[in-house]
């Protein structure tokens, strides 16, 4: 049983550490996007 929870508790650790990049990438790309949506509001303000 205590080999079993440490196999566990070591994957995890890999698998969320593989994880990560993707999210990274997730929160880069929602961070662009609200900058784009945020920079067009702001130039079609300025156009008005």
């Amino acid at each position: 049983m205590q080999l079993r929870e440490n196999w566990q508790n070591t994957c995890n650790q890999h698998f969320e550490r593989a994880q990560r990049p993707e999210r990274i990438a997730e929160e880069i790309q929602k961070a662009t996007k609200a900058l784009i949506v945020a920079g067009s509001q702001t130039r079609d303000e300025k156009l008005r």
